[in-house]
């Protein structure tokens, strides 16, 4: 009894392991991976390098998982079971498809009725800017960017940062976001560095600093 009991439960260790591994590696709507969040929220870094750049730590501890998860479930339930390995990756399919879809709807919910910061989220997806420098040391970066208003928040202020180059500072824009929207925004923003210099480029991962009802953050 003891032994079936050990039994069973190292199936279900094996198949928790498949769905800790799914979850780290399956992005939500916002662009990233839910174990991006994890490892944040825990203190630790889901890359090796700043900006998200270097291995991806989280993603590789989730295909591990992944993988350890799917052998030991297969080699369990397989002599009981013959269509556990497409059942297995049918699920895991499925899992991956519906996260984004899931996770946009349980966000909108959970912050219907939010104002401020927490109302307010930026997409990685769809987002990118490119910079380029005019005349009289005018930086130029057009920008395009998703944001959700999950709850109530009328407006939201926001600028592209640069980490490079901290001496350029773009200026603020004002936007007024319906509730409960997802928006895509499309907008030139201007800076003029005290020094002369010779910026351009193109980027899909910008930071923005955001500020709703007097709150600001910085986001990625």
């Amino acid at each position: 009894m003891k032994w079936q009991s050990f039994s069973l439960n190292r199936g279900i260790v094996f198949l928790s392991l498949v769905v800790l591994g799914l979850v780290l590696v399956s992005n939500h709507h916002l662009g990233y991976s839910f174990g991006d969040s994890i490892f944040r929220a825990l203190g630790l870094p889901p890359w090796s390098e700043q900006g998200n750049h270097g291995l991806h730590i989280s993603a590789i501890t989730g295909i591990f998982l992944l993988i350890a998860g799917y052998l030991g479930a297969t080699i369990y339930y397989l002599p009981r079971y013959r269509k556990i390995r497409s059942r297995i990756i049918i699920g895991c399919i499925a899992f991956v498809w519906l996260s984004p879809i899931v996770s946009e709807y349980a966000m909108f919910i959970l912050k219907y009725n939010s104002t401020g910061i927490r109302s307010v989220a930026y997409s990685l997806k769809d987002s990118q800017c490119s910079f380029q420098t005019y005349e009289n040391n005018r930086v130029h970066a057009n920008c395009s960017l998703t944001l959700y208003n999950y709850g109530n928040q009328p407006t939201i202020t926001l600028r592209p940062v640069t980490d490079n180059h901290p001496e350029i500072v773009f200026q603020p824009e004002t936007f007024f976001v319906s509730p409960h929207s997802r928006v895509t925004i499309n907008k030139e923003f201007i800076a003029v560095p005290d020094k002369e210099l010779n910026f351009s480029g193109w980027s899909r991962v910008t930071k923005y600093e955001i500020e709703a009802s007097g709150e600001t953050k910085i986001v990625e």
